[in-house]
């Protein structure tokens, strides 16, 4: 991938642009600004058209040269990020208020938590783009 932009949303509502950089540059430039500013990135959309979740330790992983990039957007493409505009009841009975973090990839959302692995369909009447 050659020199591109990308745009950051960060969990404040804040963005960051970045342009004529490669895609190992950018998450370079995301991760080191989230760790200087104490800033909580949320999700990179790339010129490209494509988009990855900001997970911090996937990232890291990249950084540190555990993983390499395809490992890093097989791990955190998505479709965007969402918001459930409803409480949620999950199979075990718990309920989720509205207003968690989801992914959204394909026709699934997947809860943002790195404690709970949560997914179900996208209903676009529950969910809206952060």
């Amino acid at each position: 991938m050659g020199n591109i932009s990308c745009k950051v949303s960060y969990l404040d509502g804040a963005t960051m642009e970045l342009n004529g950089i490669s895609f190992n540059q950018c998450v370079r430039k995301v991760h080191e600004d989230a760790e200087k500013n104490e800033r909580n990135p949320l999700l990179i959309t790339f010129s490209t058209g494509k988009k990855i979740y900001y997970d911090e330790e996937q990232v890291r992983n990249f950084v540190e040269n555990n993983i390499d990039q395809l490992e890093l957007v097989e791990a955190t493409e998505c479709d965007g990020i969402y918001r459930n505009t409803t409480k949620m009841k999950m199979d075990g009975g718990e309920e989720l208020e509205e207003g968690w973090l989801w992914t959204k990839k394909g026709n699934y959302v997947f809860l943002v938590d790195q404690d709970r692995s949560v997914y179900c369909d996208y209903d676009e009447r529950l969910f809206i783009e952060t």
